[in-house]
Protein backbone atom coordinates (compact mmCIF):
# COMPACT_ATOMS: atom_id res chain seq x y z
CA UNK A 1 0.00 0.00 0.00
CA UNK A 2 1.29 3.43 -0.92
CA UNK A 3 2.08 5.49 2.16
CA UNK A 4 3.14 8.67 0.36
CA UNK A 5 6.82 8.43 1.23
CA UNK A 6 10.06 7.30 -0.38
CA UNK A 7 10.10 4.02 1.53
CA UNK A 8 7.21 2.50 -0.43
CA UNK A 9 7.88 -0.47 -2.69
CA UNK A 10 6.62 1.14 -5.91
CA UNK A 11 9.15 0.57 -8.72
CA UNK A 12 10.70 3.59 -10.38
CA UNK A 13 10.35 3.93 -14.12
CA UNK A 14 13.67 3.50 -15.84
CA UNK A 15 14.76 5.94 -18.55
CA UNK A 16 14.55 4.35 -21.99
CA UNK A 17 15.11 4.88 -25.69
CA UNK A 18 11.90 4.89 -27.68
CA UNK A 19 12.35 4.70 -31.44
CA UNK A 20 10.02 6.80 -33.55
CA UNK A 21 9.61 6.91 -37.29
CA UNK A 22 12.59 7.37 -39.56
CA UNK A 23 15.75 8.56 -37.85
CA UNK A 24 14.22 9.97 -34.67
CA UNK A 25 14.11 8.52 -31.19
CA UNK A 26 13.31 9.74 -27.70
CA UNK A 27 15.12 9.37 -24.40
CA UNK A 28 12.14 8.99 -22.09
CA UNK A 29 12.88 10.33 -18.60
CA UNK A 30 13.20 8.13 -15.58
CA UNK A 31 15.64 6.38 -13.29
CA UNK A 32 19.21 6.27 -14.73
CA UNK A 33 18.42 8.91 -17.35
CA UNK A 34 22.08 9.95 -17.68
CA UNK A 35 22.96 6.37 -18.64
CA UNK A 36 20.25 6.37 -21.32
CA UNK A 37 21.46 9.76 -22.61
CA UNK A 38 25.05 8.46 -22.79
CA UNK A 39 23.88 5.54 -24.94
CA UNK A 40 21.81 7.91 -27.08
CA UNK A 41 24.91 10.04 -27.74
CA UNK A 42 26.73 6.95 -29.08
CA UNK A 43 24.28 6.71 -31.98
CA UNK A 44 22.62 10.08 -32.25
CA UNK A 45 22.52 13.78 -31.64
CA UNK A 46 20.18 15.15 -28.96
CA UNK A 47 18.02 17.84 -30.54
CA UNK A 48 15.44 19.24 -28.16
CA UNK A 49 13.89 18.64 -24.76
CA UNK A 50 10.12 18.05 -24.91
CA UNK A 51 8.19 17.56 -21.64
CA UNK A 52 11.20 15.96 -19.97
CA UNK A 53 12.02 13.68 -22.92
CA UNK A 54 14.98 14.36 -25.18
CA UNK A 55 14.32 14.03 -28.91
CA UNK A 56 17.35 12.71 -30.81
CA UNK A 57 18.24 12.02 -34.43
CA UNK A 58 20.47 9.16 -35.60
CA UNK A 59 23.87 10.60 -36.50
CA UNK A 60 26.69 9.04 -38.52
CA UNK A 61 29.13 11.43 -36.84
CA UNK A 62 28.08 10.14 -33.40
CA UNK A 63 28.51 6.52 -34.50
CA UNK A 64 31.93 7.26 -36.02
CA UNK A 65 32.92 8.92 -32.75
CA UNK A 66 31.87 5.77 -30.90
CA UNK A 67 33.93 3.68 -33.34
CA UNK A 68 36.94 5.93 -32.67
CA UNK A 69 36.45 5.23 -28.94
CA UNK A 70 36.70 1.50 -29.65
CA UNK A 71 33.03 0.49 -29.85
CA UNK A 72 32.10 -2.22 -32.35
CA UNK A 73 28.74 -2.75 -34.06
CA UNK A 74 27.95 -5.51 -31.56
CA UNK A 75 28.82 -3.18 -28.65
CA UNK A 76 26.52 -0.47 -29.99
CA UNK A 77 23.62 -2.83 -30.64
CA UNK A 78 23.98 -4.38 -27.17
CA UNK A 79 24.14 -1.00 -25.41
CA UNK A 80 21.13 0.32 -27.31
CA UNK A 81 19.13 -2.87 -26.67
CA UNK A 82 19.84 -2.55 -22.93
CA UNK A 83 17.97 0.78 -22.78
CA UNK A 84 15.32 0.14 -25.45
CA UNK A 85 12.60 -1.96 -23.79
CA UNK A 86 10.62 -2.23 -27.04
CA UNK A 87 13.69 -3.47 -28.90
CA UNK A 88 15.82 -1.97 -31.64
CA UNK A 89 13.90 -1.76 -34.94
CA UNK A 90 15.38 -3.68 -37.86
CA UNK A 91 15.71 -0.43 -39.81
CA UNK A 92 17.88 1.07 -37.03
CA UNK A 93 19.98 -2.11 -36.84
CA UNK A 94 20.54 -1.96 -40.62
CA UNK A 95 21.40 1.75 -40.49
CA UNK A 96 23.92 1.14 -37.70
CA UNK A 97 25.51 -1.76 -39.61
CA UNK A 98 25.86 0.37 -42.77
CA UNK A 99 27.20 3.36 -40.84
CA UNK A 100 29.76 1.28 -38.93
CA UNK A 101 30.89 -0.36 -42.19
CA UNK A 102 31.39 3.06 -43.79
CA UNK A 103 33.48 4.19 -40.80
CA UNK A 104 36.27 1.79 -41.72
CA UNK A 105 36.06 2.10 -45.51
CA UNK A 106 39.34 4.07 -45.71
CA UNK A 107 42.00 4.39 -43.05
CA UNK A 108 45.56 5.64 -42.63
CA UNK A 109 48.14 3.11 -41.39
CA UNK A 110 51.83 3.23 -40.63
CA UNK A 111 54.13 0.29 -41.28
CA UNK A 112 57.91 -0.15 -41.48
CA UNK A 113 57.93 1.48 -44.93
CA UNK A 114 56.00 4.60 -43.89
CA UNK A 115 52.40 5.73 -44.13
CA UNK A 116 49.80 4.28 -46.46
CA UNK A 117 46.11 4.75 -47.19
CA UNK A 118 44.20 1.46 -46.95
CA UNK A 119 40.69 0.78 -48.29
CA UNK A 120 38.49 -2.29 -48.19
CA UNK A 121 37.55 -1.45 -51.78
CA UNK A 122 40.59 -0.29 -53.81
CA UNK A 123 38.22 1.36 -56.29
CA UNK A 124 37.76 4.13 -53.72
CA UNK A 125 41.47 4.92 -53.88
CA UNK A 126 41.59 4.78 -57.68
CA UNK A 127 38.55 7.07 -57.84
CA UNK A 128 40.56 9.84 -56.14
CA UNK A 129 43.52 9.32 -58.46
CA UNK A 130 45.78 7.13 -56.33
CA UNK A 131 47.89 4.34 -57.80
CA UNK A 132 46.88 0.95 -56.43
CA UNK A 133 48.76 -2.11 -57.64
CA UNK A 134 46.61 -5.00 -58.94
CA UNK A 135 45.47 -7.21 -56.05
CA UNK A 136 46.37 -4.58 -53.44
CA UNK A 137 44.11 -2.51 -51.19
CA UNK A 138 46.45 0.36 -50.38
CA UNK A 139 48.35 3.31 -51.81
CA UNK A 140 51.51 4.63 -50.21
CA UNK A 141 51.23 8.13 -48.77
CA UNK A 142 54.03 9.25 -51.10
CA UNK A 143 51.55 8.87 -53.97
CA UNK A 144 49.11 11.14 -52.13
CA UNK A 145 51.76 13.82 -51.64
CA UNK A 146 52.94 13.48 -55.26
CA UNK A 147 49.37 13.85 -56.55
CA UNK A 148 48.77 16.95 -54.44
CA UNK A 149 52.06 18.53 -55.50
CA UNK A 150 51.45 17.63 -59.14
CA UNK A 151 47.95 19.08 -59.12
CA UNK A 152 49.23 22.34 -57.60
CA UNK A 153 52.18 22.65 -59.99
CA UNK A 154 54.90 22.11 -57.38
CA UNK A 155 56.16 18.79 -58.79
Amino acid sequence: MYAGNASCDMPETRAALSFQRGTEFLVVPGFRQQEALAVARLIGAPQVLIAGATRCTLSAAAVWGAIAQGFTLDDLLRRVAEVAPDGVPASVQAWLATTVARANAVRLEQDVHGWRVVARDPTLLRRVGLHVAPGEHHAVIGDVVANILGATGYA
